[in-house]
């Protein structure tokens, strides 16, 4: 039986910004239980997600035109 989104692994996934911080979940918390919480994560942060680790960038959260 699947596992349930675990509430504090989707808050912890919407708010990463760099690889190194799914790295600090995955050392956390099951696989199991992080593939549940995966589809719970916003679309737009798991492609900015899987766009940081394939250009092992940083996900900027929060930014806007007078940041420019």
């Amino acid at each position: 039986m699947p596992s349930r989104p675990d509430p504090r692994i989707v808050k912890e996934l919407s708010a990463a910004s760099r690889s190194a911080d799914i790295r600090s979940i995955q050392q956390r918390y099951e696989a199991n239980d992080i593939h549940a919480s995966w589809p719970e994560v916003p679309y737009v942060q798991r492609a900015a997600l899987l766009l940081a680790r394939a250009l092992h960038g940083d996900i900027l959260h929060d930014i806007d035109t007078s940041d420019f």
